[in-house]
C-alpha cells in the first residue's frame, strides 16, 4: 500500500514537472524472467524515479547506504524494498558489507523479482559515461551461477532531458535490447571470475551507450547541439510530437558518431562545419532569425493568423500565471536550493 501511494505521488509529481515524458522500448522488458535493469544516472534522485514509476515491472533499486540514513528520505527507501551499497567515497562505511547486499540481490532475482542499479555510482553533469563499477556484474554472474537456472536479463534504460533543471522540458526513458547472462565457473570464495566480471561490464557499458547521449569531449556535444538546431528547423511538416525526444536523441547520436569518424580521420572537416555553423549563426543573430523561425509556412496569413493567437492566448492566461508564480514561487525555489544540497553531497 505505502509503495502504490508513493509510486503515484511520485508519478503525478514527474508529470507536473516535465511537460513531455516520452517511453520507448517497454516490449524490450522481460514480463516474467528476472531482470537487471542499468540506469545512467544525470540527474541524481530524480532518475530511479523514472524507472520506479514507468517500468512495466515492480523494480528494487540498489541505493547508496547513505540514503538510509537521512530523515524522510530513508523512510521511503526502505518503503521502495531498496538495497544498500556501500561506497568507498561515503565517510565510515563498510564496504565489505556489500557482499550482504550481492547476496539480498541474488535471493530476489532468484524468485523473478527485477533491480535497478545505476553502475556508474554517482550521478553527474558530464556527456560521457563515468567508468562502470562491478556490482552489476558481480550480482549477474552470481545469481545464474550459484546452482539454481534462472533466465536472468540485463536491460539497459537510458534516460535522455532536454533541459533537465528547467520546469516544464522534456525527457526520454529508453529501454534497450536485453542482454542475456550465462553462468560461468566460481571461485572458491563463490564469488564470479574477474575476467568474466570484467567482459560482462563491458557488455553493460557498451549496450549503455546505445540508449544514452554519449559523448567523449564537451566541445562535441556543443557543436552537436548547435547543428541540430539547424537540421531540425530545416525539416518539412510538422514533427510527430509523440516521437519528438526519440529523433532527437537518435540524431544527436548520429552527429557524435559522424564528429568521432571525422575528428580522428579529418580534422580539417570538422573545424570547417564548425566555421560554417558560426558564420550562419552570425547571419541569423544579425537579421533577428531563430533557427526555429526557419520551418514556419512563409505566408505572410500563417503569420499574422499566429500573431493574433498568440496575443488573445498571452491576454487570458497573463493573470493565471501572475497569481500562480506568486503563490507557487517559494515552494519552487525550495527545491531547487534542497536539490542541490543533495548534488553537493554526492
Amino acid at each position: 500500500m505505502i509503495r502504490r501511494i508513493t509510486c503515484a505521488i511520485l508519478k503525478f509529481a514527474l508529470r507536473v514537472y516535465f511537460r513531455r515524458i516520452e517511453v520507448v522500448g517497454l516490449d524490450n522488458v522481460p514480463r516474467e524472467a528476472p531482470v537487471i535493469f542499468v540506469l545512467n544516472h544525470p540527474n541524481a534522485l530524480v532518475d530511479p524515479v523514472f524507472l520506479l514509476c514507468l517500468a512495466p515491472r515492480r523494480v528494487s533499486f540498489v541505493a547508496k547506504a547513505t540514503l538510509f540514513r537521512m530523515p524522510i528520505i530513508s523512510y521511503f527507501v526502505r518503503a521502495l524494498d531498496s538495497l544498500p551499497a556501500y561506497r568507498r567515497q561515503d565517510e565510515g562505511q563498510d564496504v565489505s558489507r556489500n557482499l550482504e547486499t550481492f547476496a539480498a540481490a541474488r535471493r530476489l532475482l532468484a524468485r523473478g523479482g527485477t533491480i535497478g542499479i545505476c553502475p556508474e555510482g554517482v550521478s553527474h553533469n558530464e556527456p560521457r559515461l563515468k567508468p562502470l563499477k562491478t556490482g552489476t556484474a558481480r550480482i549477474a554472474l552470481g545469481a545464474v551461477s550459484s546452482g539454481e537456472s534462472i533466465d536472468l536479463q540485463i536491460v539497459p534504460v537510458g534516460l535522455y532531458y532536454t533541459e533537465k533543471t528547467t520546469f516544464r522540458s522534456s525527457a526520454l526513458l529508453y529501454f534497450g535490447e536485453p542482454l542475456p547472462v550465462a553462468p560461468v565457473a566460481l571461485e572458491p570464495d563463490g564469488t564470479p571470475p574477474r575476467e568474466a566480471v570484467r567482459e560482462l561490464s563491458d557488455r553493460v557499458e557498451n549496450a549503455l551507450r546505445d540508449v544514452i547521449l554519449h559523448a567523449e569531449q564537451e566541445e562535441a556535444l556543443s557543436l552537436i547541439e548547435r547543428a541540430e538546431r539547424i537540421f531540425s528547423a530545416a525539416e518539412v511538416g510538422a514533427p510527430d510530437e509523440e516521437q519528438l525526444l526519440t529523433r532527437s536523441l537518435e540524431l544527436r547520436q548520429r552527429f557524435i558518431e559522424g564528429y568521432a569518424f571525422y575528428r580522428s580521420r579529418a580534422p580539417k572537416r570538422i573545424d570547417a562545419i564548425e566555421a560554417r555553423i558560426a558564420r550562419f549563426e552570425f547571419e541569423l543573430k544579425e537579421a533577428g532569425i531563430d533557427p526555429s523561425d526557419l520551418s514556419l509556412p512563409p505566408t505572410a496569413m500563417h503569420t499574422i493568423l499566429r500573431l493574433i493567437a498568440q496575443i488573445v492566448t498571452c491576454a487570458l492566461l497573463a493573470p493565471i500565471a501572475l497569481f500562480g508564480t506568486v503563490i507557487h514561487y517559494p515552494a519552487y525555489r525550495l527545491g531547487g536550493f534542497l536539490s542541490l544540497q543533495l548534488a553537493r553531497r554526492e
